[in-house]
């Protein structure tokens, strides 16, 4: 996330979900190609109650995030089929 449109979308879920106080502080790191890194230190204004329409997570953040089962292992019944499958 080292674009400015990912930063935005980010701090407009947690907005939406109600997560940032007047007073907070995010640190926000970021991990490019290489050796490139990023970093900054948000600090919340205000609290925002209700972020409306105007909030791209409007319609959506009540669903998120999305439940994920647990994944269950694959259990073989002779050892050698234990190995992954030449490509």
């Amino acid at each position: 996330m080292e674009h400015v449109p990912a930063i935005c979308t980010f701090r407009a879920y947690c907005e939406a979900k109600g997560r940032i106080k007047k007073g907070d502080r995010v640190w926000q790191i970021a991990f490019g190609s290489g050796f490139k890194c990023n970093s900054a230190v948000w600090k919340a204004l205000r609290t925002v109650h209700d972020a409306g329409e105007t909030n791209p997570w409007a319609g959506d953040v009540d669903r998120l995030p999305v439940h994920v089962p647990k994944v269950q292992p694959i259990v073989f019944d002779d050892a050698s089929q234990n190995e992954p499958p030449a490509c």
